[in-house]
């Protein structure tokens, strides 16, 4: 079962997901309370390693596809041409989502003109749940400023070239604290979520991350980065220990054989 504490899923969402016959893969204690509780499993039934997906995070990968090699290339040129990237992965909705959280064109371009003029480059991917379910899309005239990803791409290999991770309630915030790079939590609609969508398990205060609920509170912010010494370093570090409890491959591997 991969991370996914920070917002409520399986029994915490009032799902009867049953693994008493089977085994739930945590890495650490705090993985347990948060994600054991999300299922009906055995005291005895929990295993603890390292995830896989992020082993990559931190090693060489072995393969890549023609189209990741393709996009990887691209981002590459862009890092080549001084600029700093940002991944934007908003997580699923149930209802569609609204990129960027505004509708407004003008005002979504008037940001892209903010990023060339401030040295960054935005490439992103919609939830694969939300481009099956809701349709989740992003207009024609916001792709050609920037890398959409196709929505069943694996964004692992793409979090490696990533310089700030912009993400609002996905768990994928977790995993990039191997990386040890700054991260923006964009909540324009964070009520919302936390009232009438899936609601939130952790305290989102307490993230190891900058918080931002506006679009010109996020322009701000990334302005205030090109000058301002990155503030989270050792919240990350602690929230690393905490979520994955410095477990390795080495940890799955003997786990398994067990």
């Amino acid at each position: 079962m991969a991370w996914d504490a920070d917002k409520k899923f399986g029994v915490w969402s009032g799902l009867d997901w049953n693994l008493k016959s089977d085994y739930l893969f945590t890495c650490s204690d705090f993985g347990d309370k948060l994600i054991g509780k999300a299922f009906h499993t055995k005291p005895n039934h929990y295993i603890h390693g390292m995830y896989p997906r992020n082993y990559y995070l931190t090693e060489p990968i072995p393969y890549l596809t023609k189209d990741e090699r393709f996009y990887i290339d691209f981002i590459q040129k862009k890092k080549r041409e001084n600029k700093k990237i940002l991944f934007y992965l908003p997580t699923f909705r149930k209802h569609q989502l609204q990129f960027l959280g505004i509708t407004d064109l003008e005002k979504i371009n008037l940001f892209f003109d903010f990023l060339d003029d401030h040295g960054y480059f935005l490439m992103t991917k919609i939830h694969t749940g939300g481009y099956y379910s809701n349709n989740d899309t992003i207009a024609d005239s916001v792709k050609e400023r920037i890398l959409s990803l196709p929505p069943q791409t694996d964004i692992y290999p793409f979090l490696k070239e990533t310089d700030i991770l912009v993400t609002d309630y996905s768990s994928v915030l977790f995993d990039f604290l191997y990386l040890d790079r700054d991260i923006i939590c964009y909540a324009y609609d964070l009520y919302m979520y936390e009232h009438e969508d899936k609601g939130l398990l952790i305290d989102y205060q307490s993230l190891p991350a900058d918080r931002v609920y506006s679009l010109d509170e996020l322009k701000e912010n990334l302005q205030e980065k090109v000058y301002k010494r990155d503030s989270h370093a050792e919240d990350r570090k602690r929230w690393l220990k905490k979520c994955f409890d410095n477990r390795t491959m080495d940890d799955t591997i003997q786990a398994l054989l067990r």
